[in-house]
């Protein structure tokens, strides 16, 4: 694939063992972890450590932020740049959860509602099926194991249960928890086709995407299989990826007209290829969820008489939903359970949705601006100033996110304070385990013993977090490098090589002239 895919589909260049870095960092590792000293010999500290990485000829251009803090005495361990401002990428996600997890609680849920506004008689609804989304961004087979259509195919099974075998009237979309504009202010043009940059709505299903499995024909020349899920008539897909020979490059792109369902694929795939899966966003996603469903309700053999249609308040459609009329309340897994995945995965939808729907419950305004403002509300409480800082979006994707390196940390420390400490903490990816550490922090050294999210957008390369050293003293970091031109492999290596640096020393050789 030629694109530049967003964070955990990024090909990362790690050949370690050709690495000016890491072949530093085994000198280091070697003179210094748990080597003697003699008693008049003061331990150079981290400062010293560090600096030596900082001068790699291809980090000239490029701007650096640091800030590392042991979060009980709020001691000082190094700094440079600290409080200067630098795009995040994904650590955005950081100040989101953070937010959302102190403002709502690890329990909160959302939920989708389904209501009636006529009679059932002898099977037949004999009025309109309505669908209330609350911001939900769950709704898809990753809670499911992978069975994508799990959630809608219960809320049929209920409306069997419900005796129901027809519907007289439509089915109707009610998205307007929040407001109409589906896109991150400063969201790129040419990413909007991509999973990374899904449209955000209250009704959402899938992570508002179709699922894409591409495997070659079993002749040269001959267009590739696609099929996707769900197998619905919502899109338009149109296929001009071609199957090549075993031995060629699979090279292949998509784009959905915007503004429309009108998707394109071009471009070829080898035969050597076993399969591929990608995933294309989708225009209106409210409307995609009440269109799946109805077509899922023809499946499951209940008729439907009428159409599909979205709701719009403005236009005075604004129903009363009572209780009575309620058919369906469905809950979504827990706020713990979610920004596990916005974390981990560095899954920008679901920060997105999180983000309105934090704006909704604490200024009663579903929208990007009550979002940033609930947001710095939280962050102003802690004790952040927010006149010197740019809030866009909720998950990092915007350029237009402007924090320092003081602030993030300033956001981790009072995580690690707070009293939902552990399911912060444990949202965060490990070093050498999972997420998007998953195949980084692979040192002996520091494997296990990093808690920390990455963020990537182009010329940025970010990661904050908790690090424990040698002593198991435990710190809060952030490294943030912004405008590099070189591989993006380097920047990773010297945030792991400080990393590694700091988990191979003891808290005491980690301080500038300690006893």
């Amino acid at each position: 694939m030629f694109r530049a895919n967003q964070e955990h589909n990024m090909i990362v260049f790690r050949n370690l063992r050709g690495s000016i870095l890491f072949v530093v960092t085994l000198i280091l590792l070697v003179g210094c972890a748990g080597a003697s000293r003699s008693v008049e010999q003061k331990p150079a500290g981290l400062e010293a450590l560090i600096e030596p990485y900082l001068q790699h000829p291809a980090l000239v251009n490029a701007t650096v932020g640091i800030f590392i803090q042991e979060p009980e005495t709020r001691r000082v361990i190094y700094r440079k740049n600290a409080h200067t401002l630098f795009m995040p990428a994904s650590n955005q996600k950081l100040i989101t959860t953070a937010a959302a997890l102190s403002e709502l609680g690890p329990d909160f849920r959302f939920r989708t509602q389904i209501y009636r506004d006529g009679s059932i008689d002898n099977g037949v609804l004999r009025g309109n099926l309505y669908i209330r989304g609350t911001g939900d961004p769950t709704l898809s087979g990753r809670f499911h194991d992978g069975e994508t259509l799990r959630d809608l195919r219960n809320w049929a099974d209920s409306l069997q249960a419900a005796g129901i075998s027809r519907i007289t009237g439509d089915i109707i979309a009610d998205a307007n928890l929040f407001d109409d504009r589906r896109l991150g202010n400063g969201w790129e043009h040419n990413d909007l086709s991509y999973w990374y940059a899904a449209e955000i709505s209250a009704l959402s299903f899938n992570d508002n995407c179709l699922n894409v499995r591409i495997t070659p024909a079993d002749s040269i020349g001959a267009p590739a299989h696609l099929k996707y899920e769900p197998n619905t008539g919502y899109v338009e897909v149109t296929n001009h990826l071609v199957t090549t020979h075993q031995d060629s490059i699979t090279h292949y792109d998509y784009h959905r007209t915007p503004g429309t369902n009108r998707i394109r694929f071009y471009g070829n795939i080898s035969q050597g290829e076993t399969g591929i899966t990608d995933w294309v966003t989708v225009h209106n996603p409210a409307m995609f969820t009440a269109t799946v469903f109805a077509e899922l309700l023809k499946q499951s053999g209940i008729i439907l008489d009428g159409s599909v249609r979205e709701i719009q308040y403005e236009a005075g459609q604004i129903p009363e939903y009572d209780s009575p009329d309620r058919l369906i309340d469905y809950p979504s897994p827990p706020l713990s359970e979610i920004i596990r995945v916005i974390n981990r995965r560095s899954q920008n939808f679901y920060a997105e949705q999180l983000l309105k729907r934090l704006g909704y419950e604490i200024t009663g305004k579903g929208s990007f601006r009550g979002g940033i403002r609930a947001v710095n509300g939280f962050l102003a409480e802690i004790g952040v100033d927010t006149e010197h800082l740019n809030i866009a979006d909720g998950s990092g994707l915007s350029r237009r996110n402007l924090v320092s390196p003081f602030q993030l940390v300033t956001v981790l420390r009072h995580m690690y304070e707070s009293k939902y400490r552990d399911q912060y903490l444990s949202s965060l990816p490990v070093g050498a385990e999972n997420g998007t550490l998953e195949e980084r922090l692979l040192s002996p050294y520091a494997a296990n013993k990093v808690r920390a999210k990455t963020g990537y957008v182009g010329f940025v390369r970010t990661l904050s977090g908790c690090v424990r050293t040698l002593d198991e003293r435990m710190l809060v970091f952030s490294i943030l490098v912004n405008h590099y031109v070189t591989n993006t492999g380097v920047v990773n290596e010297l945030q792991d090589t400080i990393l590694t640096l700091i988990t191979s020393h003891s808290y005491q050789d980690l301080i500038p002239g300690a006893d």
